[in-house]
């Protein structure tokens, strides 16, 4: 017996909730330390290891924060049923160290980089991948309701391929215009940040376990 979708999509929200709370309080915490936990590759190189592990959570500022947390909230709920949240946090965890690191190998001229939104990308893509990775049943197709057709669709391969193909475009658009964002946010965008943290999340993606259980709570009929 599986549980009633609804009952599930409560809980998925719940966990969703949960998770973007510890992930405000991490942030918050750490933009109550200061600047010095951001990524700075001269320090990063003379020792300062942890700065790869701290970038991600410190902002420029309270604004920029809670741009990403409104970010990570939409990312957490759009992917529920695809990675567990709890799970989500350590992918978004994982991919904002390992796009720092990326940085520090691969972009000698950043010299700093602070903020979730390249962690962001890489959960974003992260999700994608594991999408691509999930069984796609040729049953769907012969679910009579238009609804449940692309409520499944919604959680296969399919989708997969549509969100990395709309994620290329947005990175490949940020580094050729070098798009700086609104200055409102108190600095400049750093494009590259956001292409390491994509890059991180697909290595992620591809070496985490989907769900093999997750379209037994769609029905098979409409």
């Amino acid at each position: 017996m599986h549980p009633h979708p609804d009952t599930t999509a409560s809980a998925l929200r719940r966990a969703s909730a949960a998770c973007l709370f510890i992930a405000a309080c991490v942030c918050a915490m750490a933009q109550s330390a200061g600047p010095g936990l951001r990524y700075t590759r001269s320090e990063v190189l003379h020792g300062a290891w942890w700065e790869l592990l701290t970038a991600s959570w410190v902002h420029l500022g309270w604004l920029h924060l809670l741009l990403n947390l409104a970010g990570l909230g939409v990312v957490l709920m759009m992917f529920a049923r695809v990675v567990r949240p709890w799970r989500q946090l350590s992918v978004l965890a994982a991919c904002g160290f390992l796009g720092c690191a990326l940085l520090l190998a691969g972009a000698p001229r950043v010299g700093w980089y602070l903020g979730l939104s390249g962690a962001l990308h890489g959960l974003f893509a992260a999700n994608s991948v594991i999408l691509l990775r999930l069984p796609d049943p040729a049953r769907w197709r012969q679910v009579a309701s238009v609804r449940s057709r692309f409520e499944h669709w919604l959680h296969g391969p399919g989708f997969g391929w549509v969100l990395l193909a709309g994620l290329a475009i947005k990175i490949t658009t940020d580094m050729l215009l070098r798009i700086q964002g609104p200055g409102w946010i108190g600095g400049p965008v750093e494009p590259t940040g956001h292409l390491t943290g994509a890059l991180a999340g697909l290595g992620v993606g591809w070496l985490a376990r989907p769900r093999k259980t997750r379209r037994a709570r769609y029905p098979a009929t409409g």
